[in-house]
């Protein structure tokens, strides 16, 4: 009895989870760059873990040279990394936003047709 429960109740969230879907889908473009802004952030993250390494792994035998660039490469995956959770966070917040218009835009009108 309990797992018939269960099994209706998650084919009950099923459907809802796909009703509320069908508002996301007008804005799948925004959430593909969104995950683009992520992945650039993932990346630039990445590509510190790795500078680091080389840094604390050859301190001694780097030169005078190089040593006056890696300030440079530092700020610049710090920035590349910024931007890329920025943009994720502006895109996905932007899309809850609209979704929750969306539905409140819809129960609103819905209540404003129900009989007195």
């Amino acid at each position: 009895m309990a797992a018939e429960d269960s099994m209706a109740r998650g084919t009950h969230d099923w459907r809802t989870y796909r009703r509320l879907l069908a508002y996301v889908r007008p804005y799948w473009p925004l959430f593909i760059v969104a995950l683009a802004g992520y992945a650039m952030g993932g990346a630039a993250e990445a590509y510190f873990v790795r500078l680091f390494g080389e840094l604390v792994d050859n301190w001694q035998t780097r030169t005078l040279a190089l040593a006056s660039s890696v300030p440079l490469v530092i700020i610049g995956a710090a920035l590349v990394r910024g931007a890329g959770e920025i943009i994720g966070e502006m895109l996905l917040s932007r899309i809850s936003f609209s979704v929750v218009h969306t539905l409140r835009t819809a129960l609103f009108e819905h209540l404003l047709r129900m009989p007195t």
